[in-house]
């Protein structure tokens, strides 16, 4: 089976690193095996779509070629993966610039400067080194997939850009229908602002591989119930949080605050 572009699979995956530590999956049992577990996180297979190299080329090759149900090891050296490690990369700051912000940096600390992410590695003689090259780069990683499922029914693959491009839209607030060349997706009000870019790359996507697609419209919906549910939900939460907050005023958490009480 070779998929051609615009063609979409759903597939899982594992991530391991030159020691054998899971560092990705999409798998919550592998996830919490591998001790990288994220409640926030929703494990389920991922999406490609193909021609779009959203994921390492060798991957996107492997998925283009693959069985369904049938698992793929693949092992990937550096410049196919992460990269290799840029000493430009590693950059100098100034220690004043971390306790102008309050905060005391110290090897391993995760920080982020001018959009990047970094670690720091040394402070010493008033200077903080820190390392902006990928965890991984440099390194020769694993990757076993298995290819789920290709999707090819028309309505199945709106619900697949929607999920991939709309990730915050879960199935209750995904309200879609899609006629005469025109997808119409209802937007509830708690999602109505600073998602301009997801509903860009959504039509951008849409029109560019779903056969027929011309028109793509976003409509926001505003209800007095939303305003109502909402003011419930941060009751709700103000009442859970009440007995938290009026236990840090006992005299046992005032002690522990203080310091120990004098005899």
């Amino acid at each position: 089976m070779v998929l051609k572009e615009g063609e979409i699979a759903r597939f899982d995956f594992t991530a391991v690193d030159g020691n054998g530590r899971i560092f990705d999956t999409t798998l919550e049992k592998k996830a919490i095996e591998g001790g990288i577990f994220n409640e926030k996180r929703k494990y389920k297979p991922a999406i490609a779509i193909v021609g779009e190299k959203d994921f390492f080329e060798k991957i996107e090759e492997a998925i283009k070629n693959a069985e369904p149900s049938k698992k793929i090891s693949l092992e990937l050296e550096p410049k196919d993966a992460f990269g290799e490690r840029n000493a430009e990369f590693l950059k100098m700051v100034p220690l004043k610039e971390f306790r102008d912000q309050k905060l005391m940096p110290f090897p391993g600390m995760p920080v982020e400067i001018n959009n990047m992410q970094g670690r720091v590695q040394t402070v010493s003689g008033g200077r903080v080194r820190v390392d902006f090259n990928h965890p991984l780069a440099g390194k020769t990683v694993k990757y076993e997939i298995e290819v789920k499922e290709i999707i090819k029914e028309k309505n199945e693959r709106i619900k697949a850009f929607i999920e991939k491009y709309l990730p915050f839209l879960d199935e209750k607030d995904s309200k879609w229908s899609a006629k005469e060349g025109t997808i119409e997706i209802m937007v509830p009000e708690k999602f109505s602002s600073g998602i301009g870019q997801f509903k860009k790359a959504f039509s951008d996507m849409a029109m560019k591989y779903l056969e027929g697609i011309h028109t793509v419209r976003f409509i926001e919906e505003f209800s007095k119930k939303a305003k109502i549910e909402e003011a419930v939900k941060k009751h709700n939460e103000g009442a859970a949080a009440a007995p938290a907050k009026a236990a840090e005023k006992t005299p046992a958490k005032a002690a522990e605050k203080g310091g120990k009480k004098k005899k």
